[in-house]
């Protein structure tokens, strides 16, 4: 039995690929909570020289994708929810492999489920992976959902 799932999501449909399987899950192996996590990263604009973006326009727009994120989550949660899990959503802030890779080890988590188009070579080498980095990182065991046009 688990008893803390994380759940990175990116709000892309490869992302929600693990949602199936979170409800699944959830429902026969889990005794605490799921966690869906979202992680946003800062606009950082440079402003000299008046171009760019103002300190004020920055933050305005940062507060925005965090709230988004928050709506994105609080969508997906409800399903879940409605199938009576106990599910949180936390949005978190910077590089999503670092960011991630950290608030698994911090959790308490004893599992966590992501998402991977599967891919190798030059394409995984060019793009980098937040799923190899948080397979890794990660001291609890990693159910790595493929996506369905994943090629063998």
């Amino acid at each position: 039995m688990y008893h803390k799932i994380i759940a990175p999501l990116d709000g892309s449909e490869l992302a929600e690929n693990i949602l199936p399987h979170l409800a699944t899950l959830g429902t026969g192996c889990l005794e605490g909570t799921m966690e869906l996590v979202r992680v946003v990263e800062n606009i950082e604009v440079p402003t000299r020289g008046g171009l760019g973006l103002t300190a004020e326009q920055q933050k305005q727009l940062n507060e925005e994708a965090r709230k988004e994120a928050e709506e994105y989550l609080a969508k997906v949660r409800q399903p879940l929810a409605d199938r009576g899990l106990n599910v949180n959503i936390r949005v978190l802030t910077g590089k999503a492999a670092d960011v991630l890779a950290d608030y698994v080890r911090e959790s308490g988590a004893d599992l966590l489920v992501i998402s991977s188009h599967g891919r190798s070579g030059p394409s995984r080498w060019l793009w980098g992976s937040v799923a190899e980095k948080l397979l890794h990182s990660a001291c609890i065991p990693v159910m790595i959902v493929r996506h369905q046009s994943c090629q063998r």
